[in-house]
């Protein structure tokens, strides 16, 4: 019962705090509730409760617990991570902030001019890396499609695919440059018959 009742509030949700207990290993249903919430593109926040019970607060100790966590929520890892006690009332204050921020970043909308050099930048650094067969990929345009979750949609040649590693170079390009702090990132890709260009 209370997976199904977690499903129902996420459902119902845009942005998702996924409390993890620190004195606890990642449970199954936790891990479960973490794929349904890549998969219906919520912003998720990771709240680490119980910080006062561990042995140290160092910053490489809590580096340790955070690379730990995108280990066992690798589809996650734009998930900010925040460590607190709601015994102590350690770091609470700060979650309100971070929850307004992964608001605001989940509504971005790229200008379009904008995206146009930030594309033509990254692909200059980068060339657009073939996936299946031979023929090399060409992109025609890269484009915003809708917010709340940011969608995008790279055009390509007909006959030719994109490598997911391509894919996954553009989205960390576009969090290093408009943030989307603790969005996920929608990338469709649409193949274009020969000579229909948008």
């Amino acid at each position: 019962a209370g997976i199904g009742k977690s499903i129902d509030m996420i459902k119902k949700s845009d942005i998702v705090l996924l409390v993890l207990d620190a004195k606890e290993p990642v449970s199954t249903q936790d891990q479960q509730l973490a794929g349904f919430l890549r998969e219906n593109t919520k912003s998720t926040i990771f709240v680490v409760n119980k910080w006062d019970l561990v042995e140290e607060n160092s910053d490489e100790f809590r580096n340790e617990a955070k690379a730990r966590i995108y280990a066992d929520f690798p589809h996650l890892d734009f998930a900010p991570v925040i460590f607190v006690s709601a015994k102590t009332e350690y770091k609470i204050h700060q979650i309100f902030p971070l929850i307004f921020r992964a608001w605001e970043e989940r509504h971005t909308i790229v200008p379009e001019a904008d995206l146009k050099e930030f594309f033509k930048k990254a692909t200059k650094e980068h060339r657009p890396s073939r996936g299946k067969g031979t023929m090399h990929p060409d992109v025609y345009a890269f484009h915003q499609l809708h917010n709340n979750p940011p969608m995008f949609e790279m055009m390509i040649k007909s006959n030719t695919s994109i490598h997911f590693s391509y894919v996954r170079y553009i989205e960390n390009k576009l969090r290093e440059r408009f943030g989307f702090f603790a969005s996920p990132i929608v990338i469709k890709l649409t193949k274009l018959r020969r000579n229909i260009r948008p």
